[in-house]
Formats: C-alpha cells, structure tokens, sequence
C-alpha cells in the first residue's frame, strides 16, 4: 500500500477498464484518510496533503484561499510549489496570481457548498471542492479533469485533513502572534528594554537586531477579522490593534513592503492596506524612534491616498520629519507669509522650481498660459519677502515649499 491505498488501485485509478471506472474500496479509502490525519496531528501540513492526494490520484492538486489566490500546488508526481508570489505559505497571492481564480468564482462555490467545474487563469481546468470547518472557509481544494470516479473518492477524503491541518496551523499562528505581540510592543514603547531577552526573542524570529532593520507600520481601511486575520500570518513578528499593524523588516524594505502589502490585499480587498517603513536603524534602543516616524509617514499616505511610503526613498525631505511639527509651521509662515495661504500660488513656485525658473515650462506644468504664470509670479514676489525671487528663488522659499508640502499632504 502506498499513501494508504495500493499501488493496483492508484493505477487504475487513473484511466477506465473494460468494466468502466474503477473505484477505491471504503476500507482503502479509510485507510488513506487515517493516514492523512496522522501526519497532519504529527505537524505536516497542506503541502503534504496535496503532495499524497495528488500521487494518489495521479492528477495535478491545489489548494486556492477563499480570495481566490493559491496556496500550494502540486503536481501528479506529488512535487509541490507554493504561489510564485507567496514563497512561504499562510497568505496567498493577490487577484494577478495566475494560478488562482476571481473571487466571484470562488464565493459562488463555498455559497452553493458543493463541487463545481472551474478553470483557472493559466487553463487549469479542475474540479473545485469547498474546504470548510464551521463557518470558516478555508479554501477550494482542486483537482484536475478529466478523472475517474476514484480521483473523485480520494479527493474528498482529503477533506477533513485539510481542515484539520488549517486549524493546527490556526493555533501555531496563535502563538507566534502572542510572542510577537510583546516583542513590537517593547520595541514600540523603547522603555524599559531588556535587550537580551528581545534579542532572545529576535533569535526565535531569526531576526538579528544588530543588522540594519526598519520599523513597518500598516493599516487597513476597516478593522475585519479578516485583516487581523492576514495580518497575524506575516512571516516576521507583528503588532495588530484593530486596523493597524506594526512589524519589522530587513533586506530591500521597499520590495518587501509592496509584496506584502499585496498579499494582504488579496484577502483584504484590492487598495485596503496602506503601509510605511521608518529609517533603517540597528539596536533595540533604535526602534522606538524608527516606529514613530513609521507611524508619522502612514498618516501622510493615508491623507495623500498613496499605497506606501518608505523613509530610506525620501531623499532631502526625510530630514523634514525630525523637526518638531511647530517648528515647520513657524518656518514655513517666516518665509512664505501669506503665500502660504494661496494654493495657487504654491502650486505655481513648486512649477516654477521644477522648471528651472521658466515661464513657459512652468506653464506646461500647470497647463497654464504663460501670462498667467506671469501674473501669479508678479503676485507672490509682492507677497514674499524682498529678494526672495531675485535673482531666483531662494533656498529658504524652496526648502518651505517642500515643508508646506509635506505638512499639508499634498503629493
């Protein structure tokens, strides 16, 4: 016996006889779903399951989430892969996964709660059979078509494994989340470090708080359990408090900001999750102030409508947020005075900045007719401050250009 039926019946399970199509014995099948339970209860997981259901049945298997991404493929050799843009498993790809399905497809199958004919975006044509444990959907188990009546057997005998391995990864996720619940809760506050104990902490993580890391900060636009969901399964600690989320990340922050940020929103729904990366700093006693600006960029993507900022990406205006807000008022008033009052004048000093001080580029930009640039130009000098604009603009009119831009959001 092989995975728990024998190797006559996996054979034949695969084409029709003269008899017609062959079957799987009950007490065979039992077999292969008790042995399936065993190794989900001893610690393996979906892969697993696909990768014996798939020999078993020699047809290709997946297992698609209820946002229609995939989790695990697998071939009829029992080869399995995760999505391409989920490298570890727990949150599936966003709706551009090309193995997936739409999320029409996928809410039409768990609604009705039986099998149904689907194919996927790259043509896999598979029969699909909801995963449910109460009212949780958990995914649609597909099988390849065409197949035999055993395929068919051998697939819904894999479903209550399925399950159950989607409940223990359920309470590992528990617990990883309360370890790394205190862990950005300590860093976040920066008081009372014990920096040995979340270096400890790190190490469980295999996270490294003496090599460069930034603080994340993330929300989402309503706080649902699917989002505390998603958000409890990042692969790095994390911090969820309705609909935010702080957490760390090492590497190319940017590239993994935006993939995970995606991958959230394939359970989220599409532009639900905005999210922002602090300074890249190294040491526990770093972190507080890392989070802090993390948070203070959130808002400012929030307000602008941008899906991500990332400090280490500001360039010159990074330097902006770590003077005191009052402070920027001050100085944006000092220089600027009542033209900081006039959006369209502002909006014609930023032209005329990017354009190097000339009218009819600084036109373009506006899509204004030069005489108009002209007037709106005339009028701020009268505003500014004398020899603010002659010969050109100052620095100081320009470095409150960029204040005022920043404080008020605009992109």
């Amino acid at each position: 016996m092989r995975d728990g039926i024998t190797r006559r019946e996996t054979r034949a399970s695969a084409a029709h006889t003269a008899m017609g199509p062959m079957t799987v014995p009950d007490d065979e099948l039992a077999a292969f779903e008790a042995r399936l339970l065993a190794d989900v209860i001893a610690g393996r997981g979906w892969p697993h399951v696909l990768a014996v259901l798939s020999r078993a049945a020699d047809r290709p298997t997946r297992l698609i989430g209820s946002h229609g991404g995939t989790f695990v493929a697998s071939d009829s050799a029992g080869t399995t892969t995760f999505s391409t843009r989920s490298p570890r498993a727990g949150i599936a790809a966003a709706d551009h996964d090309d193995l997936g399905l739409d999320r029409a497809t996928v809410a039409s199958i768990f609604a009705a709660r039986r099998p149904a004919n689907v194919t996927c975006r790259d043509g896999f044509a598979a029969v699909a059979l909801p995963i449910v444990n109460a009212d949780r959907r958990i995914g649609l188990l597909l099988l390849e078509q065409p197949a035999p009546p055993s395929a068919h057997q051998l697939m819904a005998a894999a479903r209550l494994p399925l399950a159950v391995a989607a409940a223990h990864r359920d309470a590992t996720a528990a617990v990883r989340a309360g370890r790394g619940t205190g862990f950005i809760a300590s860093l976040r506050s920066g008081e009372r470090l014990d920096e040995a104990g979340l270096a400890r902490t790190a190490a469980y993580w295999a996270l490294d708080l003496s090599e460069p890391y930034a603080a994340v900060a993330m929300s989402c636009s309503t706080a649902t359990p699917a989002w505390t969901t998603a958000a409890s399964w990042i692969e790095n600690p994390v911090l969820v408090v309705g609909r935010h989320a702080w957490t760390l990340f090492t590497g190319a922050v940017d590239a993994q900001l935006t993939r995970v940020r995606q991958r959230l929103e394939a359970i989220t729904g599409s532009g639900t999750v905005r999210a922002s990366a602090g300074p890249t700093v190294t040491g526990a006693a770093a972190a507080a102030a890392s989070f802090a600006l993390a948070d203070l960029l959130l808002v400012v993507a929030e307000e602008r409508g941008e899906t991500q900022i990332v400090y280490d990406r500001l360039g010159a205006s990074a330097l902006l947020l770590s003077v005191p807000a009052a402070d920027r008022a001050a100085f944006v008033r000092s220089q600027l005075g009542a033209v900081a009052d006039r959006t369209d004048l502002v909006d014609t000093l930023h032209a005329w900045v990017r354009s190097r001080c000339r009218r009819d580029d600084a036109a373009a930009l506006l899509g204004l007719h030069r005489n108009t640039v002209g007037h709106r130009m005339a009028r701020a000098a009268e505003l500014l401050p004398a020899g603010a604009l002659d010969p050109g603009i100052s620095p100081d009119v320009i470095g409150a250009l960029r204040t005022l831009a920043l404080d008020r959001r605009e992109p």
